[in-house]
């Protein structure tokens, strides 16, 4: 094959390539399930850390409201400490896995390919039902349903999106959330919140790692 031809391959499967982008996003082309199963490690042992905190909090000083000024400021930096180093180390891993397709690729773009006409239509419904379901359960002081009803719910978003995002270890965790928020809902009332956070959130969440690592073996 002569090399004209060679490049006019090359020429249509970039052509063809820039067409699966534009219908289905970039994320066909990117591996992000080892990425994500890192965020989802670090997100779900966190929460599994700062679930306890706060569970030994209210064991000692009967809830954290009645806890000492420092103890709480501790806490409430730790938790914001905590969603900025999250936020910052899914935003870098996100970006190198992303670099090795896309060496042009900005941050920009990445969230424009994150809320697009085809993801816009379940995360504004999806964005409206956790936040209406969260304020109708507080509203009603049915507070101790907020973890496993959460839980549940978020399963079933990252069962929406785990097509869209082409990460089936995101199948893993939205059945541990949801499953396990099904079982706490018929044990919120004798149940800890912190402990049902972290069994439902912090282990949810670690179930994409473990969804990452089961994926490389299948």
């Amino acid at each position: 094959m002569a090399h004209s031809e060679y490049d006019k391959l090359i020429d249509d499967l970039g052509v063809i390539r820039t067409a699966i982008e534009k219908s289905s996003g970039i994320f066909r082309f990117l591996r992000l399930s080892r990425a994500m199963g890192l965020v989802g490690l670090w997100s779900g042992l966190g929460i599994v850390v700062l679930s306890l905190a706060m569970y030994a909090i209210d064991i000692r000083y009967g809830g954290l409201v009645t806890a000492p000024a420092l103890v709480r400021g501790l806490l409430y930096g730790l938790v914001g400490l905590f969603v900025l180093a999250v936020g910052i180390g899914k935003i870098m891993l996100v970006m190198a896995q992303a670099k090795k397709s896309y060496r042009d690729i900005t941050v920009l773009r990445l969230i424009n390919e994150v809320y697009t006409p085809q993801t816009l239509p379940i995360l504004i419904p999806s964005a409206v039902a956790l936040g209406g379901v969260f304020l109708f359960l507080v509203s009603r002081g049915l507070g101790v349903y907020i973890a496993p009803v959460m839980s549940i719910l978020f399963g079933l978003v990252f069962l929406a999106f785990h097509n869209i995002f082409y990460l089936r270890s995101m199948l893993y965790s939205a059945a541990w959330m949801i499953c396990a928020g099904v079982v706490l809902l018929f044990l919120a009332e004798s149940a800890h919140v912190a402990l049902g956070v972290a069994v439902t959130f912090g282990l949810g969440f670690m179930a994409l790692y473990m969804g990452d690592r089961i994926g490389d073996k299948v």
